[in-house]
Order: structure tokens, then C-alpha cells, then sequence
């Protein structure tokens, strides 16, 4: 075994409460217990985008992606998903992948850590 999965709840949760905390928002730890599904499928995307040789992307038009996606597989159903994650689940994919940081641009948020001890 090669240790603890990127799909792993504990292990991510750690990445985020561990030394790296001050990168997110403080409701972020509730947002992913509650919505494991959407960071899971966030991760698959970014993997496919990485993996097509792209070294730069918008964290945003991977939520977009997402909800086409969701709409066209069952019309029935609607991807809802706040915009206010983005940021997040792109700081948290950077910091699991350390080798990938700047796939995503981000900037210090108002409500997280960082900025409040700025």
C-alpha cells in the first residue's frame, strides 16, 4: 500500500486543519464533510486537465464543467454548488499536490486565517 488516498476524508481534513489551515475560509472543513462528492469530482477534473498537458487553469470553469456535466447525465437533477468553494477546493488540490502549485491562480480571501492576521 502507498500510504494514505488523496480520496481519503481523514487524510484531506489533516492537509486542511494541519499547518496549511490559514489557506482556507473557516466554514471550508463543514462545506467538504457535507459535500465529499463534489471535491471528489473536482479532483477528477483537475487530474484530467493536468494530465492533458495543461499547466494553468480556472478552478471556476471546472465547477462549470461539472454542472454540464451533471445536467446532460440527468436532466432531472441540477449541480448546485456555491462559487464561494472554488477557491478553496483549488488551494486544497495544491496543497495535496504540492508539484501542481500555481495550476490555480488564487488570492488571500478576506475571511480566511491569513488575511484575518494581515
Amino acid at each position: 500500500m502507498s500510504g494514505p488516498s488523496i480520496f481519503d476524508i481523514g487524510f484531506v481534513l489533516n492537509a486542511i486543519n494541519g499547518q496549511k489551515r490559514y489557506l482556507f475560509t473557516p466554514a471550508f472543513t463543514d462545506w467538504l464533510i457535507e459535500n465529499w462528492h463534489v471535491w471528489q469530482a473536482f479532483k477528477r477534473q483537475a487530474d484530467r486537465v493536468w494530465n492533458a498537458g495543461r499547466r494553468h487553469y480556472s478552478a471556476r470553469t471546472i465547477i462549470e464543467v461539472m454542472r454540464h456535466e451533471s445536467l446532460i447525465a440527468d436532466s432531472d437533477a441540477e449541480f448546485k454548488i456555491n462559487n464561494k468553494a472554488a477557491p478553496d477546493m483549488a488551494r486544497l488540490y495544491m496543497v495535496i499536490y504540492p508539484d501542481r502549485h500555481g495550476f490555480f491562480e488564487v488570492r488571500t480571501q478576506d475571511s480566511s486565517e491569513r488575511a484575518k492576521a494581515a
